[in-house]
């Protein structure tokens, strides 16, 4: 479950990305007998190295990078909330949950 508490001073898209991985983690954890927080979080780690990787110069400026992996965005270094179409940190949890539920769990 999300602490509102503890995120309410982060950005509206760290917020967005944590809500909805949140939600995909319990999601997996009510259908499956997955360790959906550790399944879900090693994905999203992994996503975060690759995306790294891809974007090695400009990774540390797009707020959904610190999202995924539970860190806080240094709002001076910032300019971007999301990587754009395939690297989207939205896109990859919406297809990480069709992976592990199926399409038609969403």
């Amino acid at each position: 479950m999300v602490n509102m508490e503890r995120i309410e001073h982060l950005d509206e898209t760290t917020k967005k990305v944590r809500e909805f991985r949140s939600k995909v983690i319990k999601e997996i954890k009510e259908r499956s007998d997955r360790d959906s927080t550790s399944v879900v979080m090693e994905a999203c780690f992994q996503w975060a190295r690759d995306i790294k990787e891809k974007h090695p110069d400009t990774y540390t400026k797009v707020r959904s990078y610190y999202a995924m992996i539970g860190g806080t965005p240094p709002e001076e270094r910032v300019s971007e909330n999301d990587f754009s179409g395939e690297d989207s940190a939205f896109l990859f949890l919406e297809n990480l949950r069709k992976r592990l539920l199926g399409p038609k769990s969403i």
